[in-house]
């Protein structure tokens, strides 16, 4: 179904499980004649920062992260970290 019809897809997979994932849905893509590029993977298990981890996402083609805040007190000091990462890796000033 994503291979056919889906322009994003969320999991919460990560490391191999993930890099699996990506890889069925590169094969389903070809078969069904789509660019897997255009299927962006996003990770919304993701709730506190590290770099490396984000690094390796992209690396395995995540283009989009869902910052989960599920209760309050709500803290955002690490919004601030995760879209300072992002411009950094984007070379924005």
């Amino acid at each position: 179904m994503v291979a056919e019809h889906a322009d994003i897809w969320h999991t919460y997979a990560s490391g191999n499980e993930l890099r699996r994932k990506i890889e069925v849905l590169a094969r389903w893509c070809a078969e069904m004649g789509r660019d897997p590029g255009n299927d962006r993977a996003g990770d919304r298990r993701l709730r506190a920062f590290d770099p490396r981890v984000a690094d390796e996402l992209v690396d395995l083609g995540v283009s989009l992260f869902v910052i989960e805040y599920t209760r309050p007190p709500y803290d955002f000091s690490d919004l601030f970290t995760w879209l300072r990462w992002r411009d950094d890796r984007n070379g924005e000033a």
